[in-house]
C-alpha cells in the first residue's frame, strides 16, 4: 500500500469516528428532550434538573475533532452520565 493510500484510510477512519460520534449525540439528545417532555407532563423536578445538567453536559462534552499538523488527525472522544 502506498503513503497516498495510507493517508486516505486515516482521513476515512476519522470521518467515521467523527460520524458516529454526530449520530450518538443526536440520539443521546433526542432521549433526554423526550425524557424532559414525560418529567414536565408528570412533574418531576428531581427528574428534571438531572436532565437539564444532562442536557448541557452533552452540549458541552461535543467537540470539533482535533488535528496535528505534521502528525496524524485525532478525534476527540467524550463520555457523559446523565443520573436519574
Amino acid at each position: 500500500m502506498s503513503l497516498g493510500d495510507q493517508n486516505l484510510l486515516e482521513k476515512i477512519g476519522l470521518e467515521t469516528i467523527n460520524f458516529s460520534r454526530l449520530m450518538m449525540y443526536f440520539g443521546v439528545k433526542y432521549y433526554i428532550m423526550a425524557a424532559r417532555s414525560y418529567a414536565i407532563r408528570f412533574g418531576l423536578a428531581d427528574a428534571l434538573e438531572g436532565l437539564n445538567e444532562g442536557r448541557d453536559q452533552i452540549s458541552r462534552g461535543v467537540q470539533a475533532p482535533k488535528f496535528i499538523y505534521g502528525g496524524k488527525p485525532q478525534a476527540n472522544l467524550f463520555a457523559f452520565q446523565v443520573s436519574f
